[in-house]
């Protein structure tokens, strides 16, 4: 990701970049004084997006979480303030200012990868996430192919002892239709196919016949 234009030069502060954001009608992701433009979405990445929260806000009155699209800025640990995807809240949530307009206490956060930001998100931006105390669950899915990777914060057992000590990160890989992806701390689960129900994935190119690369019979 760059800088946007005529403020790469210089360092914002969160004050300034405040107001950018609500003079602006685009979204902006802000960190260490840069700001950094979100650009649109392709018709995959938005129908995987609304799947998403459609089956999750389908599943509020069953839990205690609420669910927010991609409208809601978040601040993530080292000062990452962001708008993922989707993102669901556990418990009572929880701002950085009394409009509620910066969420602090994300549980579960998806991000559907593209092209020009698929390394950041599975790199830095993981990272990040990880690092935010209330987060569970991070998941990222492909918007080209059936295809997402789950990772879930889980306690650490310490080798010989009855007790825990710390948490890890586990990763789940999912790539078929019929692959159930479990939100433990929402108490939901999502089968891949019913997500991407909606995306026009690239057909899939046609497989070759053997016979046609075998040698001809000698005489």
């Amino acid at each position: 990701m760059m800088p946007v234009g005529n403020l790469a030069e210089r360092r914002l502060s969160v004050e300034e970049y405040f107001a950018l954001e609500e003079r602006s009608e685009e979204k902006h992701e802000f960190y260490d004084g840069q700001v950094f433009s979100m650009t649109g979405a392709t018709w995959n990445h938005n129908q995987l997006t609304k799947e998403i929260v459609r089956q999750l806000s389908a599943h509020e009155d069953e839990s205690n979480c609420r669910v927010a699209s991609s409208d809601q800025r978040v601040l993530v640990a080292d000062g990452l303030y962001t708008y993922p995807d989707c993102l669901v809240v556990c418990g009572k949530p929880e701002f950085l200012e009394s409009e509620q307009l910066t969420l602090t206490n994300p549980t579960v956060i998806f991000e559907v990868l593209s092209k020009s930001t698929m390394t950041y998100d599975l790199t830095t931006k993981a990272r990040k996430y990880r690092a935010t105390a209330s987060l569970q669950e991070y998941v990222v899915l492909w918007q080209t192919e059936v295809r997402a990777m789950h990772q879930v914060r889980m306690p650490r057992q310490t080798a010989g002892e009855t007790a825990t000590a710390g948490f890890e990160w586990t990763l789940g890989e999912f790539e078929s239709e019929d692959d159930v992806l479990t939100l433990r701390s929402v108490g939901l689960s999502l089968r891949l196919g019913d997500l991407y129900r909606t995306v026009d994935l690239p057909a899939a190119p046609p497989l070759r016949d053997v016979s046609d690369q075998a040698p001809s019979p000698q005489p």
